[in-house]
């Protein structure tokens, strides 16, 4: 790829033809000069500006990824090649089954601090990492959609089982983030403008669910010493704040209404129900999806069952008749009521970020659209 207007200055045209011309046309006339060698490789100035890159009229003629002219390797176009390779990547980043080994032993090792970057944050790179190969290899995004949104149900269904079993609480919150980045990759691969809205709305979400989780576990663990979940019961009855954020926080995190959790999913289910009409994705892919939001509940219905209900019971080495454990303390409460409202304003007024990004999402669905018809 190559940088249209540094090329024209190099070579001397910007100056005669960039002003009586759309930029469009500028564009289109660069692309004419190269192909004609009336401008000389040695003028053409390369980059790596993903908005130059998502531009065919930017691709150097009769290169490896040009759109006119389709090359082959070992017998396989090199733009789906291309794709496939750039997305494992951005899979490995996104933790996504089968590539997600990594994630629950890094949350379990880290310190709080870091597991809020980690999976509040950096996670999401993944995420935004994809919108942008969406839009350099549109072609690779319709072909491939099927199988990408056959590895987001896997990750749904396998992340929502290895939640239930593990009795970490941290490890259970870190399967829960592979799940919800299962129903990101679900909504990407429906090509639908709501299936799109979805996941972008599922990374704001669930980066706002998954560090207040990451921050209640420690409030816990800071006291005992202590995260496995079969130790614990009766916790309400010592711990009445914490109780009340960890238990709205997992209604948050299931998607409830009047939560940004409850939009993202909506949305996601919306888009795959509308891409199996188009025949984009299988109807199957939007049933099993519906399955995973249900999964998706079970295992926070089961920790608040088992942690917060019933007689109290302590970790090893507490006594409940003798010690007491201390409840959230004022900056932790204020920070909870913070995370909170930010969700509870999301999922209630959805349109300040669905209409801040409708246009880009729009355009990019008609860059991977339009070839087709």
């Amino acid at each position: 790829a190559y940088n249209p207007i540094a090329t024209g200055i190099q070579a001397g045209l910007l100056e005669a033809s960039a002003i009586p011309f759309s930029i469009e046309d500028y564009y289109a006339l660069i692309q004419t000069g190269i192909r004609n060698q009336q401008i000389p490789l040695e003028h053409v100035v390369h980059t790596f500006d993903m908005t130059f890159l998502k531009n065919p009229e930017c691709l150097l003629p009769n290169s490896l990824f040009d759109t006119e002219n389709i090359h082959l390797l070992m017998g396989y176009s090199a733009r789906l090649i291309g794709f496939v390779v750039f997305v494992l990547g951005l899979l490995i980043k996104l933790a996504i089954f089968p590539f997600h080994s990594w994630l629950p032993m890094a949350h379990v090792a880290a310190p709080t601090p870091i597991s809020i970057l980690l999976a509040g944050i950096m996670l999401k790179i993944g995420g935004y990492g994809l919108f942008r190969i969406y839009s350099i290899f549109p072609d690779g995004a319709m072909y491939y959609s099927w199988g990408i949104g056959l590895m987001g149900i896997i990750s749904i269904l396998y992340a929502g089982f290895n939640a239930l079993a593990t009795h970490d609480l941290k490890q259970m919150v870190a399967y829960s983030s592979i799940a919800h980045m299962g129903f990101f990759l679900v909504g990407m691969s429906s090509l639908t403008v709501d299936g799109m809205q979805g996941a972008l709305y599922q990374l704001m979400s669930h980066g706002l669910i998954v560090s207040l989780l990451f921050l209640l576990v420690d409030v816990l663990e800071r006291r005992t010493k202590n995260r496995c979940i079969t130790d614990y019961s009766g916790l309400a009855s010592v711990m009445p704040w914490y109780t009340a954020f960890m238990v709205l926080t997992f209604v948050a995190a299931m998607g409830m209404p009047c939560f940004s959790g409850f939009i993202a999913e909506l949305l996601i289910l919306l888009g795959v129900f509308h891409a199996a009409t188009q025949e984009v994705l299988p109807l199957w892919m939007g049933i099993v999806c519906s399955i995973g939001v249900l999964l998706n509940a079970t295992y926070y219905v089961q920790v608040i069952q088992k942690m917060f209900g019933g007689e109290l019971s302590l970790p090893p080495g507490w006594t409940p008749t003798t010690e007491k454990i201390s409840d959230m303390n004022k900056h932790e409460i204020i920070f909870s009521i913070i995370v909170l409202l930010l969700n509870i304003y999301t999922g209630i007024n959805p349109s300040c970020i669905i209409n801040a990004s409708k246009g880009a999402l729009g355009h990019l669905l008609e860059t991977i659209i339009a070839p087709i018809h």
